[in-house]
């Protein structure tokens, strides 16, 4: 849907408006996080094998679901690798 490249304020706008929720490595998007309207989940480490990562997500999906579904966004939540989620600004 989106190029490799595509700029990150071109990425997030689409997203805020089909209300997705995002899971990222990257914190540093909080501006246009919040002016999209986003639920954006974010790794506390950023320096992660696709394997860890995967393994962290999947960890922390239950956690996840239970966020985005009683919080209205946009909200950011860190996923720590301990397999759970905290709320960081909303």
């Amino acid at each position: 849907m989106f190029a490799h490249d595509a700029l990150d304020t071109q990425w997030i706008a689409e997203v805020g408006r089909h209300g997705w929720v995002v899971v990222t490595r990257d914190q540093n998007e909080l501006a246009a996080v919040r002016a999209a309207g986003l639920r954006l989940f974010a790794l506390d480490s950023g320096k992660l094998s696709a394997a860890e990562t995967a393994a962290i997500i999947t960890r922390a999906w239950p956690a996840i679901r239970r966020a985005v579904i009683g919080t209205d966004p946009p909200a950011l939540w860190s996923v720590m690798r301990a397999a759970g989620v905290r709320l960081i600004k909303q």
